[in-house]
């Protein structure tokens, strides 16, 4: 199958998980030639990257994902083919942020490209709207990426380590039921995050990391004087920088 062959399956199914009404053809085009080229095995060149990859699995951290999708203010599609083989992922309608809880639309799915192809829409029941989820800080609650489910138990989650802790489920109450993972527990072999919101979202997502520095920025021009006060403060936190001065005081209370 040629990927263009695979692109117009994908795009019928993704006109099959928006029910019918797609309102932004353009925007599912991109969605179906980007699944179609996921799944095309790299001989037939599908792996090449677009101006709209912005970041692949290459032994990346989680603070590194993390850094490439916050801010980004458009929708996202993730691919991940595990060491099994199986390639699968998620479409996001809204932005990623920080959260302990669930946020996220109706327009979310998951999906599995090989060894099948299968979309997974929204459960129809409406039983929970726990969609989306990004935690790295803790709270008692799991750090890493997540979708569907609960926190207890995801539907897809990554690990904060993006180790074999990461797993997936074939059911729960956001999304329709299906395999995703060749294995509940994967390893991730490949995976890459695509933007899908244009110009706009990246515009955003530069005055993100910007707003970002300006207050690491602002937070390490501490005050020296408020931060270290005393004498004692001076010697325990800068050492040498403030002993000379400490030294000559000492001379000199020493000689009277």
């Amino acid at each position: 199958m040629t990927e263009q062959e695979l692109s117009h399956m994908m795009f019928a199914c993704l006109i099959m998980a928006e029910g019918g009404e797609v309102e932004d053809v353009d925007r599912m085009a991109h969605v179906a030639k980007t699944l179609a080229r996921a799944a095309m095995p790299p001989s037939a060149g599908s792996t090449q990257a677009s101006s709209d990859d912005f970041v692949r699995w290459d032994g990346l951290s989680f603070n590194r994902l993390s850094y490439h999708i916050l801010g980004y203010s458009g929708p996202t599609l993730t691919i991940i083919r595990d060491t099994q083989g199986a390639v699968f992922g998620m479409f996001c309608d809204t932005e990623w942020k920080e959260s302990s809880r669930y946020y996220g639309g109706n327009g979310c799915f998951l999906f599995r490209l090989a060894p099948e192809i299968a979309i997974y829409r929204v459960s129809a029941s409406g039983a929970n709207e726990n969609y989306m989820y990004l935690n790295s800080k803790g709270f008692a609650l799991p750090r890493g990426l997540g979708m569907g489910g609960s926190t207890d138990k995801f539907r897809l989650f990554l690990s904060e380590d993006l180790d074999e802790n990461s797993y997936t489920t074939a059911k729960c109450l956001s999304f329709e039921p299906g395999r995703l993972s060749s294995s509940e527990q994967f390893v991730i072999d490949a995976m890459e995050v695509w933007g899908c919101g244009g110009e706009e979202s990246e515009l955003s997502q530069k005055a993100h990391r910007q707003e970002t520095a300006d207050l690491i920025n602002r937070a390490r021009k501490v005050d020296k004087a408020q931060f270290v006060g005393n004498d004692f403060d001076k010697e325990m936190f800068l050492g040498k920088t403030f002993g000379h001065g400490t030294d000559k005081a000492r001379i000199a209370d020493d000689e009277q």
